[in-house]
């Protein structure tokens, strides 16, 4: 049953770290391909224009890009303390209802 879950499952990007497929992709190379087509009409046209950056692909680590989890140079337990304080607060004491007592019937 677990071999037959769909690409974007959480088994599949905890397994392979996106949840991109084929059209995913495709789509980024046509949106880079798009932007370098811009440029080079810019450049015939007698513009200046810098080279397009690429989408970013999942999996390629940008630069400036900090892993997930990454506690950068905090120490263990000061990142527990940080999570801790996070919390949600202790819930409410739970409230009872009392039942009213029916009334006498009239004499």
């Amino acid at each position: 049953m677990v071999e037959h879950l769909p690409p974007g499952s959480a088994r599949a990007r905890a397994r392979n770290g996106h949840a991109w497929q084929d059209i995913e992709h495709l789509l980024a190379i046509i949106a880079d391909r798009i932007a370098e087509v811009g440029v080079a009409q810019i450049k015939q046209a007698g513009g200046k224009a810098k080279k397009p950056k690429p989408l970013p692909r999942p999996g390629k680590k940008q630069p400036g890009q900090r892993n997930l989890g990454d506690r950068g140079r905090r120490s263990i337990v000061d990142t527990k303390a940080y999570l801790d304080s996070l919390s949600a607060p202790p819930s409410p004491a739970p409230v009872t209802f009392i039942e009213p007592t029916p009334a006498a019937p009239p004499p």
